[in-house]
């Protein structure tokens, strides 16, 4: 994987970026909605 960072430019490695922000923030709302809807459970 770092052999093939190497080759890329400043943009690409700035479009990977976003790319992985993105990710984070859905895995991270997925989480919560998750964590939210256990604890709503555990409310009960």
């Amino acid at each position: 994987m770092e052999a093939n960072l190497n080759e890329l430019n400043t943009d690409e490695i700035r479009g990977l970026e976003e790319a992985v922000t993105h990710a984070l923030a859905v895995i991270r709302d997925k989480l919560m909605a998750k964590e939210n809807g256990l604890t709503k459970l555990n409310l009960k």
